[in-house]
């Protein structure tokens, strides 16, 4: 897997052949690893929506519903998902917005990204880094996503809706073991030692 940094006047868009583009920012701050889980990619495939499309915000909302749900012991919901984001251009980027305040598995969203120079911070990795095809979202500049809401007859009894809207949580960045115990990520130090909670002084 080649990689590249970006040099000066390096710029994000358009791609390169035969490379995806990634944010740093994705992996400091908001829970991004590689490689790239399937839940992920299915949304991605699913909106039509290429990683490097995604609004650092947007992917920390996406990986947040995915360890919820995992951390909660469920496995993540298409249906669900949808019942609670709805995919939004803000151009040239794409993010998810919550459907609503009064149903919804988030309590805290960081308004805007910390870094205001997070765009400029990118490097390249060749595009077989990602399973399968990624599609490229064409919009015009002020044009709006239609993202239709599921019928609430769809949702409302699932039991992972219910576990969600019950326990809102913060979207904060999660410790690489956290991630590691749930399968969203591959890096740990060390394979020999179990990942495990502890909360109340009790291990779990």
């Amino acid at each position: 897997m080649a990689s590249g940094d970006a040099v000066e006047n390096d710029t994000a868009f358009p791609l390169k052949d035969d490379q995806v583009t990634l944010f740093a920012y994705f992996f400091k701050f908001y829970n991004f690893r590689l490689p790239i889980t399937k839940f992920c990619k299915s949304m991605l495939d699913e909106y039509a929506v290429h990683i490097s499309q995604m609004h650092p915000l947007g992917l920390a909302k996406l990986r947040h519903f995915e360890y919820f749900c995992l951390s909660l012991g469920f496995l993540p919901d298409a249906l669900v998902f949808h019942a609670l984001y709805m995919l939004v251009w803000k151009a040239p980027f794409f993010t998810f917005d919550r459907k609503s305040t009064d149903e919804a598995c988030l309590r805290f969203v960081p308004s805007s990204s910390r870094e205001k120079d997070w765009k400029n911070k990118i490097f390249f990795l060749d595009d077989n880094v990602i399973l399968g095809e990624m599609h490229w979202r064409v919009m015009a500049a002020i044009e709006k996503v239609k993202d239709v809401m599921p019928p609430k007859t769809e949702y409302k009894e699932n039991a992972l809706f219910k576990a969600l809207i019950a326990r809102p949580s913060e979207c904060l960045a999660v410790p690489d073991g956290a991630l590691a115990l749930f399968g969203m990520s591959l890096c740990w130090r060390d394979s020999q030692i179990y990942h495990a909670f502890r909360t109340d002084r009790r291990w779990r």
